[in-house]
């Protein structure tokens, strides 16, 4: 037990909305069981041409955080056959204090962690508590479109300048995701939409110099019905590119539902 994690205040509410145990649905570590937790509050506004981000509680529309460290102790507890976690959002790394209080937390209980960032925000010192950092760079595709609806079972409003503007200005922050490449061992998702998309995917490969198997795509979708149009294409983009190909287990299996 390190001096850190004996100063925790283990019973104040964090913005924290979902302390978990799922299926890691993405990636490399797909299909393997993990305890989730994912912080509220995001500086981006995913949006693409049929759906938005599939969390948007914890982006679009935050919520109050709910839970506490001692939440996250007690689901280790009674879960001692999991050995992995990740931190998720929302946007993790908004919160730096908290990240490294939750991480410490995993560490403690020799828990193998990760976290799922936009990549926009690099945290230093993290090399002791962090096995993995995923970073999903959003494309052109993700833009939010003035005047439209970004609708979801979580949100339903028109999109106006303020939310292009957020994402605009936090999206491509290149530097900050050649520094995690820097200090990490790291993977790279990126959403698909259509062919077009994969000129920029290259481009940003080129930036950070990513080597082919570091780089994952995924369909687009917030629900299975909107991932089966473009899983084809995704998967044919894969073999003809040499990438890798992550499906989305986790709205595969439950759709909208939390907490799994």
């Amino acid at each position: 037990m390190n001096n850190r994690f004996e100063k925790l205040n283990l019973n104040k509410i964090q913005p924290i909305v979902e302390v978990c145990v799922c299926i890691q649905g993405e990636g490399q570590n797909a299909g393997i069981p993990h305890f989730l937790v994912r912080t509220s509050g995001c500086n981006l506004n995913c949006q693409y041409s049929n759906s938005i981000c599939d969390t948007a509680y914890a982006s679009w529309n935050p919520e109050k955080g709910s839970k506490t460290y001692q939440d996250i102790i007690d689901i280790i507890k009674l879960n001692p056959q999991i050995n992995h976690a990740f931190v998720t959002g929302g946007e993790p790394t908004i919160y730096k204090e908290l990240l490294v209080d939750i991480l410490t937390i995993f560490k403690n209980y020799n828990i193998v962690t990760a976290i799922e960032s936009n990549g926009s925000i690099f945290i230093p010192g993290l090399e002791d508590l962090l096995d993995l950092v995923t970073i999903s760079p959003k494309l052109k595709n993700s833009v939010p479109k003035l005047g439209t609806f970004a609708k979801s079972k979580w949100i339903d409003k028109i999109v106006t300048q303020i939310e292009i503007d957020k994402h605009e200005k936090n999206r491509s922050n290149y530097d900050q995701m050649k520094l995690w490449t820097n200090y990490h061992d790291v993977q790279f998702k990126f959403v698909v939409s259509s062919k077009s998309d994969l000129d920029e995917i290259k481009q940003i490969q080129k930036i950070l110099d990513l080597p082919q198997h570091l780089i994952y795509l995924m369909p687009e979708g917030d629900l299975n019905d909107k991932l089966q149009e473009k899983r084809k294409m995704v998967i044919e983009i894969c073999i003809k590119e040499g990438y890798n190909y992550s499906d989305r287990l986790h709205i595969l299996t439950y759709g909208e539902k939390r907490g799994v």
